[in-house]
């Protein structure tokens, strides 16, 4: 019996009832319309046939050995047949594989849709189209490509060890999954894979769903395994720039690991870490990351040492933040530092009780700083004295007592040792470029 496909016919509402069985010689038996179908004969042409479900021939589709090949190509090899023929997503269009070519191929059209060279020495499996046919997933032996309908690859990935068995789509995230023998693995069509589970025992994959992947092994047990999918679906909305779906999966508590943050960082996505990172060491270090002058602040605020306060400032000025600054000064206690932002920014009369905290704290060197800045001649008189420079202090007292009438440079080239006045004294944030363009 040389029969290698049989044609059933089901008829419905009907029951017990032995259903009517054509029966005819061929391979790889496809269907491409409700009411038709393409075979390839065993006469050793490899030409493919189109039936109706008469198994009548209605049309031969005009393929025979070597219609992949070039040419020019021809007379340098042997053509083989051509050996497999899997569905096309839309109608009168089937995947064809022949001498180490695919092509997606219209019967009725005699048009070729596209082609690709996998290669003579790998061995082809199958291709499993998505959910509206935009794209397929072509199944080698240790390779996998997701290419478009016209059999461009997209992406692509390959095994070290082991085989793929099988694979589906899951139609909400538009990753691929597949199993080798002993895992649950996925691609995006993005080119990032990645490892969904391990599995105990071989088995093929028949659905995908968002949390679920139903499975049947080879003693035809069917078995529903819950997954993460988490992992994949959140790299492929980030991928994807789907924004809302990023932050809905980040809410759910399942993107952890470092690997996750490795992730983001390599697109350069690492502001959305800071939707699910809970640690404040880790978000502090995505905040400078980022130049995240408020982020970086409010991690401060948890982690409170004097090393993170001043990170904090030293980001603060860098893109004008004034205020902040002063604050995470404040906070860290790093009175130098505020000193110097006072005086550059004008602001005496901050500067003027700094200078008395200086006294409590004893910091005779800044207070005397900010003595000199005011102008007061009396503190660095007093201060010069208690630290054992009499002659300096009286030399101090006497100057500014000559020095009382004029405001800058006396007949003699004398000048007084004051702050310069400043010309906008307010602790004002610097206007963002955005804000600049909005006036």
């Amino acid at each position: 019996d040389i029969h290698a496909f049989q044609l059933y016919f089901m008829e419905d509402n009907v029951k017990q009832i032995s259903p009517r069985i054509k029966k005819a010689a061929g391979v790889s038996a496809t269907w491409i319309s409700k009411d038709r179908f393409c075979h390839i004969e065993l006469t050793g042409q490899g030409k493919v046939v189109e039936k109706n479900l008469k198994n009548e021939d209605v049309n031969f589709a005009g393929l025979s050995r070597g219609f992949l090949v070039e040419k020019s190509k021809r007379a340098e090899q042997i053509i083989p047949k051509c050996t497999r023929m899997c569905a096309g997503f839309a109608a009168h269009r089937v995947i064809l594989y022949d001498a180490g070519y695919l092509l997606h191929y219209d019967v009725h059209k005699r048009r070729r849709i596209g082609t690709l060279h996998v290669g003579s020495r790998v061995k082809f499996k199958s291709v499993v189209w998505n959910h509206d046919g935009s794209l397929l997933a072509v199944i080698l032996d240790k390779i996998l490509y997701i290419c478009s309908k016209s059999l461009k690859v997209i992406s692509s990935c390959s095994l070290r060890t082991g085989k793929i068995k099988s694979g589906a789509w899951c139609s909400s995230s538009g990753v691929f999954l597949y199993t080798t023998p002993h895992q649950l693995r996925y691609l995006c069509k993005e080119n990032e894979e990645g490892l969904v589970c391990s599995l105990f025992r071989l088995y093929y994959i028949t659905h995908v769903t968002e949390n679920q992947v139903t499975l049947i092994d080879r003693q035809k047990e069917v078995k529903v395994l819950d997954i993460n999918g988490a992992d994949y679906q959140f790299k492929s909305a980030v991928l994807r720039g789907q924004e809302d779906e990023v932050k809905r999966l980040a809410s759910t508590g399942k993107i952890l690991g470092e690997a996750m943050l490795k992730f983001l960082k390599e697109v350069s996505r690492a502001d959305i870490a800071v939707h699910f990172v809970k640690d404040p060491a880790v978000r502090f270090s995505l905040a400078v990351e980022l130049s995240n002058v408020d982020l970086a602040f409010e991690s401060a605020e948890v982690l409170n040492t004097s090393d993170h306060w001043e990170m904090v400032a030293a980001m603060a000025m860098k893109f004008g933040k004034l205020t902040t600054a002063e604050a995470a000064y404040q906070r860290g206690k790093l009175f130098s530092q505020l000193k110097f932002l006072y005086i550059i920014t004008g602001q005496y009369k901050k500067l003027e009780k700094l200078g008395k905290l200086f006294a409590v704290r004893r910091e005779l060197s800044n207070q005397y700083e900010v003595a000199l800045v005011l102008d007061d001649a009396a503190v660095q008189a007093d201060l010069l004295r208690n630290t054992g420079n009499p002659a300096l202090s009286s030399l101090v007292e006497k100057t500014a007592v000559d020095l009382a009438d004029i405001d800058q440079v006396d007949v003699n080239g004398r000048r007084r040792l004051a702050g310069a006045v400043p010309l906008h004294p307010t602790l004002t944030d610097w206007p963002s470029t955005c804000q600049l363009q909005n006036t």
